[in-house]
């Protein structure tokens, strides 16, 4: 039996071998996720996405922006923002809020400010 002999160094083969574990890990996860996807039904999808859309409302309502004039809807992680708020900084805190939802992928914020008197 024959073995090759290398001159690399210990840092060299812990970040090739960091590098092929972070590279196994995204590939088991794009397994899973395409596994345990091929079985879902329409509605299981749909339910999926109201689950989201209450958890965006609530994490909103959590950040202190009145939800009210705001709808929501999501599909398949990507969550868009439509409607009216009080100022700026509630279109900037409701943008945010929704981001930081686990299973949020994108945040499209289509909020406007609400005018006066409307």
């Amino acid at each position: 039996m024959k073995f090759l002999r290398c001159n690399i160094s210990a840092p060299t083969v812990i970040a090739i071998c960091l590098g092929l574990s972070g590279a196994i890990s995204v590939i088991d996860a794009n397994a899973q996720s395409t596994a345990s996807g091929a079985h879902l039904t329409r509605s299981d999808i749909r339910k999926a996405n109201w689950k989201l859309e209450r958890e965006v409302r609530k994490a909103i309502n959590h950040a202190n922006v009145d939800s009210a004039d705001v709808l929501i809807r999501a599909n398949g992680g990507k969550v868009s923002l439509s409607g009216t708020a009080a100022d700026p900084q509630m279109i900037q805190a409701a943008g945010t809020a929704a981001s930081e939802v686990p299973g949020v992928i994108s945040v499209n914020n289509l909020l406007s400010v609400q005018e006066k008197g409307h």
